[in-house]
């Protein structure tokens, strides 16, 4: 009976998306047409809509990416939170990819120069890392080493507790650089 009322569910999510995006994109645009950056909201949006859609395919299709778009022994695909991107770089950097991969990575890369490499989200999980003061355990997102602000909804800033380079206060063994 779950998995029925599962597949059902997921028949409507699908069947609604397409709809409810082209009633959403004048929507927002109607909302916004008085605002000095409207193009800048405008393009926000679409890029947080891609952004949404790069990660939910990057968990919901993991088996399918695991098996074309990388080598074995590769970065696997399907972290909550991570992008198709952010996988693909990994690969791409670590050398792991598949000639899918090449080409997917090298369009990617085609259109927007670096893209797989920049996309790279590294996550470390610490209770001693929060996320500007509010629980503990979030996901700590570096980019070439340094410390970025994590984009969902809205963008917020991951602040450490520890300030420089040592073992996690926690325990856990880990070492943390800031």
């Amino acid at each position: 009976m779950k998995t029925l009322l599962g597949f059902l569910l997921f028949l409507v999510a699908v069947a609604l998306y397409v709809p409810l995006t082209v009633v959403n994109i004048p929507f927002v645009l109607w909302l916004h047409r008085k605002k000095r950056s409207f193009l800048k909201n405008l393009s926000g949006y679409f890029l947080d809509e891609a952004i949404s859609i790069d990660i939910h395919g990057n968990r919901s299709m993991r088996a399918l990416w695991n098996t074309t778009m990388r080598k074995p022994n590769g970065y696997k695909f399907g972290r909550e939170g991570e992008t198709i991107s952010s996988v693909l770089g990994k690969n791409q950097r670590d050398k792991t990819l598949s000639f899918m991969g090449k080409l997917l990575a090298g369009l990617l890369d085609l259109l927007d120069k670096n893209h797989c490499k920049n996309a790279i989200k590294e996550f470390n999980k610490c209770p001693c890392i929060s996320q500007e003061g509010v629980g503990i355990g979030f996901d700590v997102l570096k980019r070439d080493g340094n410390l970025i602000k994590e984009i969902k909804l809205k963008e917020v800033s991951i602040i450490p507790k520890t300030k420089s380079s040592k073992d996690c206060d926690c325990g856990c063994g880990d070492k943390f650089e800031y």
